[in-house]
Parts: structure tokens; C-alpha cells; sequence
């Protein structure tokens, strides 16, 4: 293959090339949406007693020729596959008809467009609404975007900026053509919860943000020889196991669902290939081992179903991940106004290595072979001591809930306006973007680094530096979140929190603590708990107020200021308490700017 220089929209450019920017792509002008409100019906009591469970997938990889999401302008677009991408669903219904459908996707992450639009395909059909989809995603950054419902993520999350409805009905399609698979598949099953930690393939990438907190007792203890880094995550592996009941009375192992914190993203920028990453082989590989034992032999697409989820991840790496500087594309000169000083321009680059199959790309790779091959080998070592204890009575309960950040209706732990820091456009440790440390004409710092505070600040959002100026100026009208929903689902005696958000670890362990406390004071049966990120939608990162304050990649991706952490902390032991109305739901449509439309998917002819 040979290297190709691919122009990339930059909403950096000079303050005098901003207005053509903004009519090339329409960035200056409202494109708003309003997504569809799908609640349930009522559930029906079910005339068999117990446990019913169904699984389902369908591939969701898209043709060539969509951007990459999540690594920004410098990623890439795909020009062909490496692991398919898929869609893998389960729907778990109790005894009084109370059903909950899963849906994890090999994607960057879902959108609050995608997760409505997906429920409002199958509500009629399955009596699931969005009060009752989780719809999550691996992380992987080598899946496609082009499908959220804020521009900003549209415009410069995926490798060439835009939004197309066409991405989204095709990914819609497929979550409904996999959830609808495992509601034609309902059968009687026996499930149960197992959590362990998984200690040293781990690491928390922002340590020194991570030790402002204060030492708290009661976190998990980790055992000797792990480095500063390693103790600093949540170790936690939330499984759930089930096996479906056969006509002779046998237990068949069907399904299961992972909930384990961690990027899963070895592929680098330079990347052109749309890949499930570590998480898909880490799906792939509990797959095979189910059909193993349930005696089913296929030689490509696994009979049973593995939902590898994420948890509060937003801080947290894998033990020995390459630095994504590996073939970090190079900064090309184009034409543009200035002088000798002026340095070259970042709205296009190429490959630094010249090739996209080369040899740090290739190393990547190897990587994600060996990191996949080992966490699929703990999630098999999990899933088998969760065959221990499965039960059919397990009942279900869940709690929704469409919030406003903005407005009359908002927190008053929220900021009036969503902001994303200069800390943020730096990109974080181990995957710094072009903009760190540059200077506008090579004289004038940007700014653009972790850490950059503003100490004379005292508004809201202090001590986030804005954005500097003339990046602002070239982003224009930009959307970010102002409505979102959350979701609390009590399976059993595990109760997890479902949020559309990147939480760093201690935020997690915060909420979790929150929530189990919540559960033990209100008798709801629980004796775990659990943190979902990435679901049902995304609007960056939450830090805790501490790491907030130094402004590094997650405290200046928290787009709602220093109390957005205990304000989501709030919400979710609320509706932790709300379970015990057991039906509990508040869906209303949200609101979003998309930005302008361009054909990116392929038509037919």
C-alpha cells in the first residue's frame, strides 16, 4: 500500500480561513434535531414462572469509506476490515414480564440518536422502549462515526468530520435486527452474578491526577509487587452468566455479559481498518469457549453471545500499551499565508512512516492479539466460577431517567454551559494530539497542554483555561450535550448504573459505594454494585472535583464543571432508590445539532 495524504477539516486554522470553513461545511449554521421518546408498555406477566433469556447479533461493519472515531483529525479513514464489527444483544425477562434488553456494540460509543432510534425500531414489536435498552460499546477507535447527535463529536471525533443519517439507519437496523433475533430466541434460562478482581492488566494512565484524591477505606486491596499505577483502578470483573434450560431439562451455556475497566484501544491512528480491538477478541474468545461446552462447532460466527461492556475506565489503560505516538501522523506543509516563521499548517497529515502497514502499526497489532488472547483468558476462567449457583428466579427492575443540564430544570451542581478545556485539546498520556505545545506563527502558545489551568478564573468552570482563542474561533457554532439520560437496572442482587460517560475510577468507585448504600438502607436485595460507562449515549468524561482541579485530559473533558461528579452521584442513588417502585421511567425526547449532513456512507446506484 501506498501512503496518501488525506485532508482533514481543521477547526484550528487561522482566524482568516474561518469563514470559509464554516461554509465548506456548514458548521455555522443550526442543523437541530429532536430524537424519537419510545417509552414501554406495561409488562405482561409471564405464563411460565422463572427466568427467560435470548440472544442475538448482526453485523454492524459498514462498507469502506468511513472516518475512524475516536482519535480526531489525526485518525484515519477505513478502507477495508480486520475483525468484523458486531452488534451482540440480550434480552432478560422475569417472571412478572419485567424484560431489559442489552445491547453492546463493537463501536467508539453509542449515541443518544442511535440508542432512540434503535428503540424506536423495535418498542412495537418487543414492548422495549428506550427506558429499557442499555445500548453500550466496547471503545474501540477503530469503528466508524458520523453518527451522534452534537456536532462537535461529528465534526472532529472520526477521521473525516460529518454527519450522515445514513450511518445512523444502517447502525439502527442492525441493533433492532439483533435485539429482535433474541426476542424471537426467549427461552427459559438460569443467570447469576460473579465479581473478581483482575489485578496487573491494568493501569491508571493519570496517576498524578489520581492521588489528589483523598485515601479512602474500603477500596479493593491489591496484592504485593503492583506498581503505583496498577493499584490505582478498579479491578473489578462484573460477570453475568446465562444458561439457557433445554426441552430435556439441561443446562446449555448461552450468553454473558463482562463489565471490566480499561481502553481497549491498541490501534493507533495511523490505523485504516475498522477492528473490534482487544475487546473483540476478548468477545470472540469467551464465545468459542461457550460453544465448547455447549457442544456447538462453527467455524466462523459463534453460536453464543459475549457483551463486553466497560466500566469506569475513563482514566484507565492496559498494562503495556504501546504509546499511540507509534506512527503518529506528521504535521504536512500546505499553502497557506505567513512567512519564514510560520509553522506548518495542521489541517492535513500523512503517514510519518510513509506507509499505514508499517512496522509500528504492525506492532499494534501484535499487541492487541496478545492483550486479547489474555483477557479473553480470565474472562473464561470467570465465566466457568460463575457456573456455580445459577439461578431462574431472578427478578428485574430498572429506573430512567431524561435529565436537562442547562436551563431552569438544571442542578445547581452543574455549570450554566457545557466547556471543553484547553487540558482536553492536548489529547492525554500516551495519546497527545498535534495540538500540544503549538504556537501559532511558531511564536504564540496555544496553550494546548495537560495542566493548562487559568488561575485568575473565578467562574463557574474554574480553574478550566478555555479553549484558546483562535480555536474557538475556528470550531464556530459548535454543540455539545445539554440533555441526557441515565439508567439504573437491578438484576438480581447486583445493581448497576448505566451512563453516558467515560468516569475515571474514582469516580466510579464513589457511585458504586453511593448505590450500595442506597440499596442496603431501602432492603432492595442487593449485595453489589456496578458502573456501566459508555451507555446510551456520550458526552466526554467525568473527574471528581479534586481531579478536576488540575485540568489534565479528563478534568478538562468534564463538560460541566467541578461538580458534575456528585451531581451524577446524586442522580443515580435517587433512582437507585426510585427501584423500589419498580417501574420507574421519565422519557423524554433530547435535543441535538448534529451539524451539516454530507453523503459519507455509500449509496446504491
Amino acid at each position: 500500500m501506498t501512503a496518501r495524504a488525506v485532508p482533514r477539516a481543521a477547526p484550528w486554522i487561522p482566524a482568516c480561513l474561518t469563514a470559509a470553513l464554516c461554509v465548506a461545511l456548514g458548521s455555522c449554521a443550526s442543523t437541530s434535531i429532536t430524537t424519537p421518546a419510545p417509552r414501554s408498555p406495561e409488562p405482561v406477566p409471564s405464563s411460565v414462572p422463572g427466568l427467560k433469556a435470548g440472544f442475538g447479533r448482526a453485523d454492524i461493519t459498514p462498507p469502506p469509506g468511513l472516518g475512524l472515531s475516536d482519535y480526531g483529525p489525526a485518525g484515519g479513514v477505513a478502507w477495508g476490515h480486520r475483525q468484523r464489527l458486531y452488534a451482540r444483544a440480550m434480552i432478560l425477562e422475569d417472571g412478572r414480564g419485567e424484560r431489559v434488553a442489552w445491547a453492546n456494540l463493537d463501536l467508539a460509543q453509542p449515541s443518544f440518536l442511535l440508542h432512540r432510534e434503535s428503540a424506536a425500531r423495535i418498542v412495537a414489536e418487543t414492548g422495549i422502549g428506550a427506558d429499557r435498552l442499555i445500548l453500550t460499546a466496547t471503545h474501540t477507535h477503530a469503528g466508524p462515526g458520523h453518527f451522534f447527535s452534537s456536532r462537535s463529536y461529528n465534526q472532529f471525533a472520526p477521521g473525516t468530520p460529518g454527519f450522515d443519517p445514513a450511518v445512523v439507519e444502517f447502525l439502527a437496523d442492525r441493533v433492532a435486527a439483533a435485539i429482535r433475533e433474541a426476542s424471537a430466541a426467549m427461552t427459559p434460562a438460569v443467570a447469576g452474578w460473579v465479581q473478581e478482581p483482575v489485578w496487573g492488566l491494568t493501569k491508571n494512565r493519570s496517576l498524578e491526577t489520581h492521588a489528589r484524591n483523598p485515601a479512602v477505606e474500603g477500596r479493593p486491596v491489591p496484592p504485593p509487587g503492583m506498581t503505583p499505577e496498577q493499584k490505582a483502578v478498579d479491578p473489578t470483573w462484573t460477570m453475568l452468566r446465562v444458561d439457557t434450560i433445554s426441552s430435556q431439562g439441561d443446562t446449555v451455556p448461552a450468553g454473558a455479559l463482562s463489565v471490566f475497566a480499561y481502553h481497549p484501544t491498541g490501534n493507533p491512528p495511523a490505523n485504516d481498518l475498522y477492528d473490534g480491538d482487544v475487546s473483540g477478541l476478548v468477545e470472540r474468545g469467551l464465545e468459542r469457549h461457550m460453544d465448547t461446552l455447549a457442544g456447538v462447532h462453527r467455524r466462523f460466527v459463534p453460536a453464543s453471545v459475549h457483551l463486553a461492556a466497560n466500566g469506569a475506565e475513563g482514566d484507565v489503560v492496559l498494562e503495556g500499551s504501546l504509546d499511540h505516538d507509534c506512527d503518529r501522523p506528521a504535521q504536512r506543509a500546505g499553502v497557506r499565508p505567513g512567512g519564514p516563521r510560520t509553522q506548518r499548517a495542521l489541517d492535513e497529515w500523512t503517514s510519518a512512516s510513509g506507509s499505514p502497514g508499517s512496522e509500528g502499526v504492525s506492532r499494534a497489532r501484535r499487541f492487541v492479539n496478545e492483550a486479547g488472547d489474555t483477557l479473553a483468558a480470565r474472562a473464561i476462567e470467570i465465566f466457568d466460577r460463575a457456573g456455580q449457583g445459577l439461578r431462574s428466579d431472578l427478578s428485574i427492575r430498572r429506573s430512567f431517567r431524561t435529565v436537562r443540564l442547562t436551563g431552569s430544570e438544571a442542578s445547581t451542581y452543574l455549570c450554566p454551559e457545557p466547556q471543553v478545556g484547553a487540558g482536553a485539546a492536548a489529547g492525554s498520556e500516551g495519546s497527545q494530539s498535534n495540538l500540544k505545545d503549538w504556537k501559532v506563527l511558531g511564536l504564540f502558545p496555544l496553550n494546548a497542554r495537560e495542566g493548562a489551568v487559568d488561575t485568575l478564573s473565578t467562574g463557574c468552570q474554574a480553574p478550566k483555561r478555555e479553549l484558546p482563542w483562535i480555536l474557538r474561533l475556528g470550531l464556530g457554532n459548535l454543540y455539545l450535550p445539554t440533555e441526557s439520560q441515565f439508567m439504573v437496572v437491578q438484576i438480581g442482587d447486583l445493581v448497576a448504573a448505566a451512563v453516558p460517560l467515560e468516569l475515571t475510577t474514582e469516580v466510579g468507585f464513589r457511585i458504586r459505594d453511593a448505590m450500595l448504600r442506597r440499596s442496603l438502607e431501602d432492603s432492595l436485595g442487593a449485595r453489589a454494585t456496578a458502573v456501566v460507562g459508555l451507555a446510551n449515549g456520550y458526552m466526554q468524561f467525568v473527574a471528581t472535583r479534586e481531579e478536576y482541579q488540575a485540568q489534565h485530559y479528563e478534568g478538562g473533558s468534564t463538560l460541566y464543571g467541578p461538580g458534575f461528579a456528585e451531581y451524577l452521584q446524586g442522580e443515580l442513588v435517587e433512582m437507585t432508590a426510585k427501584l423500589r417502585e419498580g417501574d420507574h421511567a421519565r422519557v423524554d425526547p433530547i435535543s441535538g445539532d448534529p451539524g451539516a449532513r454530507r453523503k459519507i456512507f455509500p449509496r446504491g446506484g
